[in-house]
């Protein structure tokens, strides 16, 4: 079985998905809820079609797996997430929708599965969710006050999707040289 390697991570999406999350608990949501939000967003897309929404690299950490650039965004300088700080500010444990975003670069599909998975999770809280990820999300190993990668081939493998695996580290790989050839023009 091939590796297959973390997804490129797209801020507009991410942005887009996580003030769809917020406008729907009164444009303010904790922040470990969100992020163990979008980490199921792209977990159910990876089941579904194969390939994430928001995309990046996760990991598992002490409360769970997580989308790190997620992460990133809610606690890193504005220079290195721009299009996320001028959408959300951080309060505490929470993230405030201060600008919306119409989710333009979301498709139909993408907006069906964040509606699927903010029916079934958006009720729960935090811990909640951090609960239900260490039950259920077989690719999560507790780290044991670090943080440890989670492959992209293992939450495909989690989700019932093995044969997917080859398939998706051939196209990304495809993808990668055509980037590279395009990058010297």
């Amino acid at each position: 079985m091939a590796e297959l390697q973390n997804f490129p991570f797209n801020e507009t999406k991410a942005v887009q998905a996580a003030a769809l999350f917020a406008a729907r608990t009164g444009n303010q949501i904790n922040y470990m809820k969100l992020i163990k939000l979008i980490y199921l967003l792209d977990r159910e897309a990876l089941k579904r079609w194969g390939v994430p929404i928001v995309g990046g690299n996760y990991v598992s950490m002490d409360q769970g797996p997580v989308a790190s650039p997620v992460l990133d965004a809610i606690k890193s300088p504005a220079q290195k997430f721009p299009l996320w700080t001028s959408h959300f500010r951080k309060e505490g444990y929470d993230v405030r929708l201060i600008h919306g975003i119409e989710p333009d670069d979301l498709s139909p599909a993408e907006l069906e599965v964040l509606d699927w998975v903010f029916s079934r999770f958006g009720a729960m809280d935090q811990w909640q969710l951090v609960y239900y990820t260490h039950e259920n999300c077989g690719e999560w190993v507790d780290p044991q006050g670090t943080s440890l990668p989670i492959k992209p081939s293992a939450i495909l493998q989690n989700v019932g999707k093995t044969e997917q695996i080859d398939v998706l580290a051939a196209e990304l790989s495809r993808i990668e040289l055509v980037d590279k050839l395009f990058a010297k023009l």
